[in-house]
């Protein structure tokens, strides 16, 4: 049954035992969450929320892949973008805006690894926005005890209204784009194959293919109104009628 209904010594068991049912919020007390929590909400939490967590992400890195239980992959992913799987990490980068008297500690050197979870604002995974005022795509901490921070680059996660644009774009712009990609190489391999036949075999039968071009190519003209109609207008033609399937999908 739910965990709500439970007797209080299962409980009480399966919270001691388990990390399940212990009815902790994790929001609770997060600013303060190293000193103020005990051993108990911090390893529940980091199991069911991934906060409260005290892995060293830096400990076993080159053997991170065999080494790393999941769970710690899934945290040092979150908050210091290391050891995600085919993920650029989030770091700082040269930002005007990026000035050590704005906020409290230096700035870090341009390409730090953002560290995330040190402040409620940042919810455990993205940058702090604030109006855009220390970086334009948002701010981090680059040190555990925050005494350096830096201006977020484009690989950081997005969130609130960027990541509605960020998704809108990627499904009105970029999606298309790759497809209409992908129809333009299927239609440059497709004209190689159709050069292939032409530009090989012997010369008679190079020379009787040319001769049905060249009847072809006159009625075509017939059929245009005396237009010479070229290879490229063909091309055009074609790339034309891509867009334009692209556009109705």
């Amino acid at each position: 049954g739910e965990a709500a209904n439970w007797k209080e010594g299962k409980a009480t068991w399966c919270c001691q035992n388990e990390l399940v049912g212990c009815g902790f919020n994790c929001s609770a007390g997060y600013s303060n969450w190293q000193r103020g929590w005990s051993t108990l909400k911090k390893e529940y939490c980091c199991k069911n929320e991934l906060r409260g967590c005290t892995f060293d992400c830096s400990e076993d890195w080159s053997n991170r892949t065999l080494a790393w239980p999941p769970i710690k992959k899934a945290w040092c992913c979150k908050t210091e973008g290391a050891g995600c799987e085919e993920k650029r990490p989030c770091l700082t980068q040269e930002s005007k805006l990026a000035v050590g008297s704005m906020l409290r500690g230096r700035v870090a050197p341009p390409g730090t690894r953002c560290m995330f979870g040190l402040d409620e604002r940042d919810e455990g995974y993205h940058c702090i926005l604030e109006g855009g005022f220390y970086g334009s795509l948002g701010w981090c901490y680059t040190a555990k005890d925050r005494s350096s921070w830096g201006a977020c680059n484009e690989d950081c996660p997005l969130f609130g209204p960027l990541k509605k644009i960020g998704d809108r774009l990627r499904k009105d712009l970029i999606t298309p784009v790759r497809k209409f990609g992908d129809r333009l190489e299927h239609l440059e391999k497709l004209e190689k194959q159709l050069e292939g036949p032409l530009m090989s075999g012997s010369d008679s039968k190079a020379r009787s293919d040319a001769g049905n071009v060249t009847e072809e190519a006159k009625k075509g003209d017939d059929k245009m109104g005396g237009k010479n109609v070229t290879k490229k207008d063909v091309k055009k033609d074609v790339k034309k009628d891509v867009k334009k399937d692209v556009k109705k999908d």
